[in-house]
Parts: C-alpha cells; structure tokens; sequence
C-alpha cells in the first residue's frame, strides 16, 4: 500500500510549530476535587448528579458551553425548528434524550436558552451577521448514566448521541419547513472540494472517554495523532474535531507557498502567514483553553453512594489476576499519578483479533467505491504542511494526508491565534512515539467503568464480555438505554424505547478479538471485574 506516512506528517507538525515561533511554558494549577452534589439541575424530575474528576463548577460549566467554531445551522434556526411532520421543536428535551444527547435546563449565565450540553451559539457572527448552532467536545464527550434512579453526568466519558441520525432528522426538518469518518469526509469531500472522495461511513467508533488523553503520547483508537511537546499537536488534533462537526474552512485552491523558497524577505510574518493559511471559524483560543482544562480532568470513582459498595476480599483477588493478565497492555495508574505522560501499548490488529475496518479506512489510498485515486482537488499543487513537505499531485496519498495539510492551513492562516492556543494547550510531553497505524491502542483502565460500550468500535456492551471468549459475545444489542448495569458493568442493553440495534455480524462492527480472558475461570472474570470498579 502506498502510503505516505499520516503519523510522520502529524509529527512534522513541528515544522509549522517553527514556522509559528510556538513557543510556551508548561503551567502549574492546584487542582481540587468538586464534591458529590444532587439537586443542582432538574430535569425529567429526576435530580443530577455528579462524581467528583478534578473540576470545578466553573470549568465544567465552560466545558459544555464554551464555542469552538463549529457551524451547524444559524442560531434562529435551531432555536424555532420544528421537527419534521410535527408542531413540535426539533430541541425539545423529548426528542433531544430520543436522539441520545443529554438535554438540560435554561441557566442564565451560561446557557441562558436550554441548549443540551455541548450544543452552543458562536462567539461572534459570521461576515454576514449570523450566529450559528455548533457541537463542542461536551456533545460527544460527557456520559449520563442512571444509577438506580440517578442521573450522573461523567465528564470526559463517552456519550450515547446519534450523530448520523441527528443529522440526517435535522435535514428532513429543515426540508420540510421550506446536518473519524465524518472528519474525514468533511475534509476530503467538501473543504477541497471533491465531492467523490467522500465514502460511506463503515466503521463505527466508540466515543472514547477523554480523561488521560493530554497525557498521552499519541490519541485516536489506531495512534494516528502525536501529542507532542510544542503543543502544535494537541492543537492540530482539536482543530481536526472542529473540522468534523461543521466547522467551516476555506481551502484556497493550488497557492504557491513557496515564499521561503523564493528568496522573498520576511517583513511581516503574521501578514505572510493570513496570506498562505486558511480562513476558518475554528476558535483556536478557546480550543487551546478546552485543552487546558482536560490535562486537569480525572477519572471517575465508582460512587458508593449510588451503586453497590465493592466487595474489597473480591477485588483484592482480582487486583493480582489483572496483574498477571491485563497490565502488560493496560498498566495501572494511581489516582495521585493521572497527571503524568505516558506511552499507551499498541496491539498490531492482527494480534488483537478485532475489526480492522477503521485502521483500514485511515490508511486507504484509493477509494474503495470505485477504486480510484483520491483526488487532490484544491490542493494539487500545495505542499504537506503549506511551508514545506512533498507538493500534492493530482491525487492524494491518503485522506489523512489531507486532514494534516486543511488543519495546518487553520493553524497557519491564524497564527497569533494558534500561538495563544498553543500556550494554553501545552504540555510537559515527551515527544511522540512511532505508531503501527494498523494497531489500536489499549490504555490505562481508570475510571474504565463508567465508558460502556466497549472495543475501539463499541461492540461489546459490558466489561464481563470483554472477558470472554469471543465466540460468548452477545452478538445483537440496543444502545441508547442510560439504565446502569453495575453487575456486568456497563449500560442495560435490552430494547428498550428509542434504544437502536447493534449487530456485530457487519463489518465495521464486529466483535471479534481480545481473547486474553479465553483462559480464566467465570468466578476469576468476576474477581476481575470487581477490580476494575476501584480504578
């Protein structure tokens, strides 16, 4: 497979790092614990409530409503939509929880029109003077579980939305009063303007839960994107998420970049760096400060409170079982150390067993649907990272090769901007370790139960299964229940309302692989189980 390394263009993000002059000092804050709390926000007359990660009111609050730049549908628009066959809003808080997002309350400082978490209005208008509705991390990034009557909001964990349905129902009602692959499509399809690159979106992943992620040296399920020391990483990373839920950028097509090169004198750097970069509504402060917030997030503690207390005789058993079985892939880290860097282990895919349709969908260098080259569209003729790297023909090596060279664009294209995102996104990392990109990442396992389904692609439903042979999996299940399973650990997964099948027999979704349980006793998966509830 002809493939231009997507992993070697991310860590030559560095170039554009220089180009910037991103330079930034690792900053220190003393991090408290927000008590346990009930009764704060009301909805469905149930109370909330909340386990305590490292945040305060405050972050949390700017976590779920700070804009990022992405643009959905104008503002008016979404607040007077109403759904498709029905007087109905669109936004109610029924068909919000329908559509597997988290509805919540008017609150006059910081979400003064009930917007669900991680729904927002942007910051400022477009050139035409309108706001728009976008996606922040909050949307697909905090978890609601009911745990036995209570519903408890895990930041950082995986949600449940729908984003293809959301979508797709969003559409039909505005038609009808007169939405990894995603990113991937979006940048390939629409910002450089070749509608046949786009292709189906096979491959299901699993929101992954977010606390540790600043932590560690590369992110995504198959390590495609280095965090590395400039920062330029983690911003790169994010601007790429913005990218995917609609954010709005504007390629310019076939720009000789090669001022370094020309022998021209650099008078004005920032002027230099508007001309070549590309426009775009990322709000590259605010990502840089969501960055920020997240190396202090920490991992939920399974709350006694609220579930069945851990057996500790069952769980000690189980702490020497994982020991021997699981920590050579997933290694423990304490509560005291969740601030530290470390290397995830990555399993090559055909050790793992599992589906291998999303590593393969990153890596493909022609389209699958016609068997054609993807085409360069705008950027034949640019360079990789705009200031340097290979010039793009008419082809692309790889749709990450493109991700790569649109969000350099942003970063370039807004440069005082990325040096103040940068700065807020930096972290004391070392720098980013080589990547098999056919592999998928097994990380440290704290706060592990509260981020059902589990698998890189969601297809197991509970932490028991993980545990058995595959050939033992529940084979079809429901996703969208909220119900807590405290047993199995993870959601209740029967058809329940609204609840939509999983049947892992598709490609994309298959459930096969992680067999290391194949060989332990049920009462030794138990003991196992237990343990995982203290991490």
């Amino acid at each position: 497979m002809q493939f231009l390394s997507v992993l070697s263009s991310w860590k030559s993000v560095a170039l554009v790092g220089s180009a910037l002059g991103l330079l930034a000092l690792a900053a220190c804050d003393k991090h408290e614990e927000l008590p346990d709390f009930k009764g704060a926000i009301q909805t469905n007359n149930l109370p909330w409530w909340q386990v305590a990660q490292g945040w305060d009111y405050e972050t949390q609050m700017g976590f779920w409503y700070q804009p990022q730049g992405a643009r959905l549908i104008p503002y008016d628009w979404f607040l007077n939509l109403e759904q498709e066959g029905s007087t109905e809003l669109f936004r109610t808080h029924d068909n919000i929880e329908r559509l597997k997002y988290i509805p919540a309350p008017a609150m006059a400082r910081f979400n003064p029109d009930g917007l669900p978490i991680g729904f927002v209005k942007s910051a400022m208008p477009d050139e035409n003077g309108t706001h728009w509705m976008g996606f922040t991390c909050a949307a697909c990034h905090t978890a609601q579980l009911n745990l036995n009557g209570a519903l408890t909001v895990v930041d950082g964990g995986p949600g449940l939305g729908d984003y293809a349905t959301f979508n797709a129902e969003l559409v039909d009602a505005l038609i009808a009063s007169d939405a990894f692959g995603a990113i991937l499509n979006r940048v390939t399809a629409e910002d450089i303007a070749v509608p046949e690159n786009r292709m189906e979106a096979n491959a299901p992943v699993s929101y992954p839960f977010l606390w540790g992620t600043p932590q560690s040296s590369v992110v995504q399920w198959n390590g495609s994107a280095p965090n590395n020391k400039a920062g330029a990483g983690p911003l790169f990373r994010n601007v790429g998420e913005v990218v995917g839920v609609n954010g709005v950028v504007h390629v310019k097509p076939k720009q000789n970049l090669d001022f370094l090169e020309s022998g021209d004198k650099i008078d004005n750097f920032v002027e230099k760096a508007a001309f070549f970069g590309y426009e775009s509504s990322a709000n590259l402060p605010n990502i840089g400060q969501i960055e920020d917030w997240l190396q202090k997030l920490r991992s939920p503690k399974w709350p006694e409170n609220l579930l069945p207390k851990i057996d500790v005789e069952k769980a000690r058993e189980g702490e020497a079982l994982y020991a021997q079985k699981c920590a050579g892939c997933h290694h423990v880290v304490k509560r005291d150390q969740e601030a530290a860097a470390y290397d995830p282990v990555m399993i090559p895919i055909d050790k793992l067993g599992a589906d291998p349709r999303m590593a393969a969908n990153f890596l493909f260098d022609k389209n699958p649907n016609t068997g054609e080259p993807w085409k360069s569209g705008k950027l034949e003729g640019s360079r990789m990272f705009l200031v340097a790297g290979e010039r793009y023909g008419e082809t692309l090596p790889s749709r990450g090769a493109a991700l790569v060279t649109v969000v350099a664009g942003v970063a370039l294209g807004h440069p005082l901007r990325a040096l103040e995102a940068d700065i807020k996104s930096y972290y004391t990392k070392h720098d980013a370790m080589d990547v098999n990109l056919m592999s998928y990442k097994a990380r440290p396992l704290t706060g592990i139960w509260a981020t059902a389904p589990y698998m890189h692609n969601g297809s197991v439903p509970n932490a028991y299964e993980m545990l058995l042979p595959e050939e033992e999996r529940t084979k079809e299940f429901y996703v969208g229940s909220r119900r807590y399973d405290p047993v199995r650990v993870g959601y209740d997964h029967l058809d329940t309302e609204g609840a939509f099948k999983f049947d892992t027999s598709l490609e994309g979704n298959r459930n096969t692989g992680h067999n290391y349980g194949k060989g332990l006793t049920d009462k030794q998966r138990w003991e196992i189980i237990e343990y995982l509830k203290t991490l």
